[in-house]
């Protein structure tokens, strides 16, 4: 089965209600994800996709802050 594309929109939306209706859940993949950035290995990185992680890695840290007080 191929794995469905979900649009910006599609993705916000989802990612709004995860954290509305379970900001527990929405934190503790929060910080998987983190964990699962941290374990890459350097040398698999390449410049502009470790720009990229540095950027997605800030938001979610800034979310799972201001939401930390609902988990």
């Amino acid at each position: 089965m191929e794995p469905a594309h979900l649009s910006r929109e599609e993705l916000k939306s989802a990612m709004r209600a995860l954290l509305i209706r379970e900001p527990r859940l929405f934190f503790e993949v929060v910080q998987e994800l983190r964990e699962e950035i941290d374990n890459v290995p350097e040398e698999d990185h390449h410049s502009e996709q470790q720009k990229w992680w540095a950027m997605i890695e800030a938001e979610f840290m800034q979310l799972a802050e201001v939401f930390r007080g609902f988990a």
